[in-house]
């Protein structure tokens, strides 16, 4: 696990990047600009590392440099924070459920939020779509692109802030479109995907507990699932939203089953 720590700061941009603007004569290189997008990263300034990183993933779009920084710099300012996830799911002890950790690490998401994450993934995919076909520093981030986007999609329309909304009903169309619950159907299976194409050790032991429960590993074929059409992956998951007693849902017992 400690590689993988290790491997997440250094994405995130974390190391020295202090003489960027002086080193370079050639202020208008590619290298000029992914340094300076790692400084921005470093600084959290997430959307200036987008200007400064899109233009080199035009003309570099298979460097995984690049396809990475511009990852994170989207996921960096939808708010996701990795190091502090696998903290949370490494102290947990229960108290929380799976999907209400990731929800609450979204606090008053918004459309834009989804759309950033949603952003990431694409870039992701489009650099490679078949997770056996990435390395596993790409396949742990890309399990934690996916995991994010049930997290910011749930809080977005379940939450006000980081509180459960009272009159949020899962089973509502209302409450959660299709649409919405298309992109958390579809996550569960590509981060399980990502996940078993990492090298041994990359998932901590709290994450890859919840992730092989069976009620988990039921949606393991359906990335490709369309809510309303596809109903018994799209209605299963609604249930699970709901439910508290396995430790993955929203709720806090056992939920009816969405009709």
């Amino acid at each position: 696990m400690r590689h993988y720590i290790l491997t997440l700061i250094l994405s995130f941009g974390l190391t020295s990047c202090s003489n960027a603007f002086r080193d370079f004569p050639d202020k208008s290189s590619d290298q000029y600009y992914i340094d300076v997008a790692k400084l921005y990263l470093n600084q959290f300034k997430f959307t200036e590392a987008i200007e400064k990183i899109l233009p080199v993933l035009e003309t570099q779009p298979r460097n995984a440099e690049v396809v990475e920084i511009a990852m994170l710099a989207y996921a960096g300012r939808a708010g996701l924070r990795v190091l502090d996830l696998i903290l949370t799911l490494g102290s947990d002890s229960g108290s929380s459920s799976f999907f209400r950790i990731f929800a609450e690490h979204f606090p008053g998401a918004t459309d834009d939020d989804i759309a950033d994450i949603q952003a990431a993934i694409d870039i992701l995919e489009g650099y490679e779509s078949d997770a056996t076909l990435r390395d596993s520093e790409l396949n742990l981030i890309g399990m934690f692109l996916y995991y994010s986007r049930i997290g910011v999609t749930l809080n977005r329309y379940a939450y006000d802030g980081d509180t459960i909304l009272p009159s949020f009903d899962q089973c509502d169309p209302a409450d959660l479109p299709d649409a919405p619950l298309t992109q958390i159907v579809q996550s569960v299976p590509k981060a399980l995907t990502a996940a078993s194409n990492l090298s041994s050790g990359g998932v901590s032991d709290a994450l890859d507990g919840l992730t092989s429960t069976p009620a988990i590993q039921a949606f393991a074929g359906d990335e490709d699932a369309e809510c309303p059409a596809d109903a018994a992956p799209c209605q299963r998951m609604r249930s699970l939203i709901g439910e508290g007693a396995l430790g993955i849902g929203l709720g806090s017992g056992v939920a009816a089953v969405c009709p």
